[in-house]
């Protein structure tokens, strides 16, 4: 629950005279326009206590700007950790972040009218303006990002469920029906090397191929299955390539400075980029190694995969190439910026930045 910062003993009763005034307020106006953020007692009081924590960091600023050198809304900035409690919850109770912006808009139109004319001439309109911007935006940006995160986390849930269900499938179907295949072309005999017609070569070489569909498949069905979990990204990336099947590309990981750590659905949509982006080096870059590198700052993470294959024309990338898509796609929804190096014969780096937002009150 917000604590309020509560003003100087002069202006309780000007504090309370606002509260009160607002709240009354900013509960019709919301009831106008069918907000669900009025529509249940219990959204109720918890938008009546942000109101009151919010309007007590006003009170606080604009009396801290009265002081010599003071200045409304420069005040040190009050962590507002009670805003991205309030985003859990509004995913919690399927109210979207529209609802509570358009709520803040309401708030400070109230707000502004009730200050200036409980307490007329007290401050400067533009300062209370300010103030009340400030405020309020201490509670909506950690709120809407706890609500983006929260979000994530369950498209990562999604994912994760699915992932292991196609793998499950690709084990215990696709695998399993290429293996009885190429198991009754082995025991029909036109393969042995004693046929040397051509139908016993095309057999040969079909089970050749269900040979190679059956290691592709069951690599697939095995690299399904890995996720971040409760380890740190580069850990499950340096997992990821130590489990590599014998016969591909090695990977190796290196992480420099202090790793730190993303949200949940973050980290599972990287992870879920980076590997995509060593599956196509190791499809389509003739490499003979693959590096993963993680820089680690107090603000981003930049994570590169850099392959010493035979690189490839920007241009002439078809548009169907879903392995590029894709990962370019999942990293737009984590916040997060992909770009590609390349060139014809020098190799490819692909580089994800991702800035690191430190969710309030974790």
């Amino acid at each position: 629950m917000p604590t309020a910062i509560t003003p100087p003993g002069q202006l309780d009763a000007g504090f309370s005279a606002v509260l009160a005034r607002v709240l009354q307020e900013l509960r019709a106006r919301l009831a106008m326009q069918a907000s669900p953020l009025v529509s249940d007692s219990t959204v109720g009081d918890e938008l009546a206590a942000q109101v009151r924590a919010i309007l007590g960091r006003v009170f606080a600023s604009l009396i801290a700007a009265e002081t010599p050198g003071g200045a409304p809304g420069r005040a040190p900035v009050i962590t507002a950790t009670a805003g991205a409690d309030v985003g859990r919850r509004r995913a919690d109770q399927h109210i979207h972040p529209a609802e509570s912006l358009a709520a803040s808009q309401v708030l400070f139109e109230v707000s502004l009218t009730a200050i200036t004319e409980v307490l007329p001439g007290r401050w400067e309109t533009d300062a209370v303006a300010l103030s009340l911007q400030h405020a309020i935006m201490e509670n909506v940006v950690p709120a809407a990002t706890s609500y983006v995160n929260v979000l994530l986390g369950r498209l990562s849930g999604a994912h994760t469920e699915e992932r292991l269900r196609i793998s499950r499938d690709l084990h215990d179907r696709v695998a399993h029906s290429i293996a009885v295949a190429q198991q009754r072309l082995q025991l029909s005999g036109f393969g042995d090397t004693d046929h040397d017609d051509d139908g016993a070569a095309n057999i040969r070489a079909a089970a050749d191929a269900l040979q190679l569909a059956l290691r592709e498949t069951q690599a697939i069905a095995t690299e399904l299955r890995y996720q971040v979990g409760s380890r740190q990204l580069h850990e499950a990336l340096i997992d990821f390539a130590d489990d590599a099947a014998d016969g591909v590309t090695p990977v190796r990981v290196s992480s420099t400075g202090h790793p730190r750590p993303l949200t949940t659905g973050v980290q599972e949509e990287a992870f879920i980029v980076i590997r995509e982006l060593v599956h196509n080096a190791r499809r389509h870059a003739r490499a003979s190694a693959i590096r993963i590198d993680l820089t680690w700052t107090s603000t981003a993470v930049t994570v590169s995969v850099q392959d010493d294959g035979i690189g490839f024309v920007r241009a002439d990338v078809r548009p169907g190439a879903l392995g590029l898509i894709g990962a370019r796609e999942r990293a737009e929804a984590i916040g997060a910026e992909l770009s590609i190096l390349t060139d014809p014969g020098a190799g490819t780096v692909v580089t994800l930045e991702l800035a690191i937002v430190p969710e309030a009150g974790a």
